[in-house]
């Protein structure tokens, strides 16, 4: 079956889709700041324990991504970004959220062309 990787698989919807994927068979990795229950931010192809999910390391701000999650994913879901519904949207936190996806998209791109992949689809 293909590997999902999901950024932004630790927010409301990203856990759902995650699950829902499990559930049909799907290999699912989710891509994340840090890796629950890991006192580092070391990248980790450690499996959760309660639903098989995978977990891989990203820094947006560093442009850096783990190569081993591009690698092995046959599809992205980008549901990653500052929270629309977190703060209030004053001019400062528009930017931010304009700028948490445009910078992880750009991370995402660079990643592609320089990591060899397989990905089929980028969502």
């Amino acid at each position: 079956m293909a590997t999902i990787l999901i950024t932004g698989g630790t927010g409301l919807i990203g856990k759902a889709l995650g699950q829902a994927l499990l559930e049909k068979g799907y290999h699912v990795t989710i891509l994340t700041r840090k890796i629950p229950g890991m006192d580092n931010n070391k990248v980790s192809d450690i499996p959760d324990r309660a639903s098989s999910i995978q977990y891989a390391t990203w820094n947006i701000e560093q442009q850096t991504i783990d190569p081993n999650a591009i690698t092995s994913a046959d599809y992205i879901i980008h549901l990653a970004g500052a929270g629309v519904a977190d703060k209030r949207w004053t001019k400062k936190r528009k930017q931010e959220i304009v700028d948490s996806r445009v910078n992880s998209s750009k991370l995402i791109t660079e990643s592609l062309k320089t990591i060899p992949n397989k990905v089929r689809a980028v969502i």
